[in-house]
Order: C-alpha cells, then structure tokens, then sequence
C-alpha cells in the first residue's frame, strides 16, 4: 500500500504518480524534480532538437558571413566545406530552407544575398559545355579532378 506522502502531482501534466515516476535531481540526493519523467523526457527532446537547429544556423552563418566578398577561389572552398559539413547537397538544401523559413530580417537578407552571390558565381565560373573542344573540355575535366583530390 502506497502512502500518500509517496506521491507527488507533475508540474507539468498535473498526474499524480509515485515518487518513482520524478527523477532525482542528483544521483546521490533524495531530492525529486518536479516533471514526472514522461514530461522531462519530452522536454529534453525539445530542448536537443532547438539546440541542434541553432548549431546548424551557427554554423550557416558563419558560412555566409565567410561568403560575403569572396574570391572565386574562396567560394569554391566555402561551397566544399558546407557541402561537407551538410551531408551533400540534400543536407545543404534542407539545411538552408529550414534557415530561411525561420531567419527574420538581417538574417533573412544574408541569406538571400549569399544565394544570389552563389548564383552569380556559378554562372560566371561555369564554362559554356556547348561552346567548348575537345581539349578544353578534357582540361576541365583534368582540373575538376586536381580540385576534387585537393580538398580531400
């Protein structure tokens, strides 16, 4: 039989549940938390997951405020490094989606700004396929290798 001073009612969903259902605030203390565990769990799993969202735009930040006034070889770089540190261009494009659906001014303007310069670049640097010999497109290619094993 349970005593009643064996219970306790959650902060959070307002439960009553037994003493075993808290945590204890330290590992050596009798001391209970005052959310059941379901409800700190779930909390937990908000708290890591609004963690790991403001990490990944810390670190889209810091990629655009890198991109602003780059050189072509320096946005080649950047692109390499988000693209690594991303997972591939279907990381890169969640990544950057989920930043610009939450990015408030500033924020929101570097990111538009850093596509653009993207775009300006890619299609500045990128050769006419179509207008190329044979040689040059072997040239291309022999460079893209170089590039390719550099960053590696």
């Amino acid at each position: 039989m349970t005593h009643p001073i064996d219970r306790r009612s959650c902060r959070c969903c307002h439960r009553e549940l037994s003493l075993d259902q808290f945590r204890r605030r330290r590992r050596d203390s009798n001391v209970r938390l005052s959310d059941c565990r379901s409800c700190h769990n779930r909390a937990e799993r908000v708290r890591r997951a609004a963690a790991r969202q403001d990490r990944t735009h810390a670190r889209l930040n810091a990629f655009f405020r890198r991109a602003q006034g780059a050189s072509r070889e320096q946005i080649q770089q950047i692109v390499g490094a988000m693209l690594e540190q991303f997972g591939g261009h279907q990381g890169l494009a969640d990544a950057w989606v989920n930043y610009h659906s939450q990015a408030r001014g500033l924020a929101k303007f570097r990111c538009y700004e850093v596509l653009f310069r993207l775009m300006q670049f890619l299609d500045q640097s990128s050769p006419k396929v179509c207008e190329m010999s044979d040689d040059e497109l072997l040239h291309e290619l022999q460079n893209f290798e170089r590039r390719k094993q550099a960053s590696h």
